[in-house]
């Protein structure tokens, strides 16, 4: 099966999953504009463990926010991952506890976050940090209500 994703959405799955990029890159048979690559799932060098992306029109990329659902769970934290990569340019880096975070804020729950906003605070200043990126307090408690607001409505339109 033929896969079409973003080339960068594949080096993160990989790292994300501790598997070798320059290994799972041979499974790349083809690229388009805008960063998009075409993977053969079938291809020996293509990591099994990404095999449960699930794809709903196989002519359009994976979306940034399938593989980050599909690796974190829906919620907040997979929100707030989301504005800080498409709006700020923040990823996920070795060593850091941007996942881990994430995926304790989706399990978690929306009330959860809303309640404890300054844990969130602090982990993201302790990540800025690390990073040597600077932390401009009202700006990630905006992002934070803003991530919590994007989920809310996201799931009121499923209703």
């Amino acid at each position: 099966m033929l896969l079409k994703i973003r080339l960068e959405s594949f080096a993160e799955m990989c790292i994300k999953h501790d598997i070798d990029f320059d290994q799972a890159y041979k499974s790349v048979v083809d690229s388009e504009k805008k960063g998009v690559v075409v993977v053969d799932t079938q291809d020996t060098h293509f990591p099994k463990k990404l095999l449960n992306i699930k794809q709903r029109d196989p002519s359009k990329p994976i979306t940034d926010r399938e593989v980050e659902e599909n690796f974190l769970g829906e919620g907040v934290g997979t929100e707030l991952k989301l504005l800080l990569s498409r709006y700020l340019g923040i990823r996920t880096s070795a060593g850091c506890k941007c996942n881990q975070h994430a995926q304790e804020m989706n399990q978690r729950g929306v009330q959860w976050c809303e309640s404890n906003k300054e844990q969130i605070l602090r982990w993201l200043q302790e990540e800025s940090k690390k990073k040597k990126l600077p932390f401009i307090r009202t700006a990630a408690f905006s992002l934070i209500s803003i991530a919590i607001y994007k989920y809310k409505r996201r799931k009121a339109k499923e209703s």
